[in-house]
């Protein structure tokens, strides 16, 4: 990570001295130029974008060291990635700070630059690191409690892949009866669960992993878990053995007493403070650049149909809290009145409503809808920390209250956006159900690049008329 760190601002600072126009930039100019506290806090927000950008797009973990196989394919694609988003980034920073010397050629330099030598000092640490586990004492010791064909396919797994560190010096339990060719295997049985105390003393142990059913031996997991914890030992279970995700997991002090929290996403820490300031960021600067285009709006709204210009309702943000979302209005002043005459003519599947052709809709309105035009007073939302730029469309009571599965609500867990993975993947045209599934999507697999990614794609959705509501 901090060599990672270090590369994002040489090639920064290389590439501005060297390789852009000497009217912005070079060498004489970067020793003598002042440098101001806002400077700094400036290029130190981007290296800690930088680094929050390559994590959310895992490029750090122990996947990053297994193998020249898997590092040739998935992980430089990962650091392409997660580059061409960053140089990305730099390129809207720049725009917003007025930032000169950030053009094509800089983008190109600094992107190629930064790619190659995070992608040669993975190899080169690779190799440094696959030499270092040459020796047999320099790998972790791993204690497999359970013997089953999880468990052994675990251990064939992690024999298979010397880079991640770790040896098998064999498995516990009371027999091996639930694995066949387990004798073929080449593990040993070297101690059953009643003599385990006994070997966890007399044996060097780095880790134990637990594979028991659950259901089935709670009390056995149990006693060796905290047979662990006395002896310091670190001890894990496969993450299906229980009933949530433990990538969301973690622990919290109240007083004396430590809670294990469950939630259900990670957006959270700073990767959740990097994209509410983007959200602050881009939201403010889009309100500032469409001034003209609100002012032409709203005249419109005026001049074809009597009313206020702007339509307030209330929907479902974060947690399930209410919140009143502002949109340019496109329909006639009562048109809430005229809901239930018209609820018979619903033609979307689930809870929600919607009529291609309702006759609710103005002059203008249609145009609006389908440009997405009507949309833009959510930017407001966003600024109040009421919705995200990004994340699952903001539901009415009404269509809340028609929810018939459970996990439908877990949308509920992070704010709600202006666009998401529904609007740029067919919007309005999908069902109900893979509509939620979407949403359900976007949760698990959430990073910053992904949020950039739905952003940048909503622009030909919207182009092409498949963002209309």
């Amino acid at each position: 990570m901090l060599y990672d760190a270090i590369v994002m601002a040489l090639c920064f600072i290389v590439v501005y001295v060297f390789a852009v126009r000497p009217e912005h930039a070079g060498l004489s100019k970067f020793f003598f130029m002042r440098v101001s506290i806002v400077n700094i806090m400036t290029f130190g927000a981007l290296v800690l974008l930088w680094h929050a950008l390559f994590s959310s797009m895992r490029v750090y973990g122990q996947t990053s060291l297994a193998g020249k196989c898997s590092y040739s394919s998935t992980e430089v694609m990962r650091i392409m990635k997660a580059s061409a988003v960053g140089s990305l980034t730099i390129v809207v920073m720049s725009m917003i700070a007025n930032i000169k010397f950030v053009g094509a050629e800089f983008l190109l330099l600094f992107f190629v630059s930064v790619t190659s030598l995070t992608v040669l000092g993975r190899y080169v640490f690779r190799e440094i690191f696959l030499r270092f586990l040459d020796d047999d004492d320099r790998l972790l010791r791993l204690l497999v409690v359970g013997a089953n064909r999880r468990s052994l396919k675990l251990a064939n797994q992690i024999r298979s892949s010397r880079e991640m560190g770790y040896r098998i010096i064999g498995f516990a339990d009371q027999s091996v009866k639930h694995v066949d060719d387990f004798d073929q295997s080449g593990y040993d049985v070297v101690s059953d669960l009643e003599t385990l105390p006994q070997y966890l003393r007399s044996t060097p142990v780095d880790e134990v992993v637990i594979t028991l059913p659950l259901r089935t031996r709670y009390d056995d997991i149990e006693r060796v878990a905290r047979l662990c914890d006395e002896q310091g030992i670190t001890v894990g279970m496969l993450p299906d053995m229980i009933a949530f995700n433990p990538m969301f997991s973690g622990l919290q002090s109240f007083g004396d007493q430590t809670i294990m929290t469950v939630g259900p996403h990670g957006i959270k820490g700073v990767q959740a403070f990097i994209k509410r300031l983007l959200d602050v960021v881009a939201s403010s600067a889009l309100l500032v650049l469409l001034v003209p285009v609100f002012i032409l709006i709203m005249a419109a709204i005026k001049l074809t149909s009597r009313g206020p210009v702007f339509f307030r309702q209330e929907r479902l943000g974060l947690n399930k809290k209410r919140f009143k979302m502002l949109k340019f209005r496109s329909m006639v002043v009562d048109a809430e009145d005229r809901m239930a005459a018209i609820e018979g003519l619903n033609e979307a599947e689930g809870p929600v409503f919607k009529i291609e052709d309702d006759p609710r809709i103005t002059k203008i309105g249609k145009f609006l809808r389908k440009s997405s035009l009507d949309e833009l007073p959510q930017l407001f939302n966003v600024l109040r920390g009421e919705m995200s730029l990004v994340g699952p469309r903001p539901l009415t009571v009404r269509d809340y209250e028609g929810f018939s599965e459970d996990w439908h609500r877990r949308r509920f867990s992070i704010r709600p956006g202006i666009t998401g993975l529904w609007q740029v993947s067919g919007r309005c045209d999908l069902p109900f159900d893979q509509w939620m599934q979407l949403d359900m999507q976007y949760i698990d697999q959430w990073s910053l690049a992904l949020d950039i990614k739905v952003l940048l794609l909503t622009v030909p959705a919207v182009v092409s008329g498949s963002g209309a509501k």
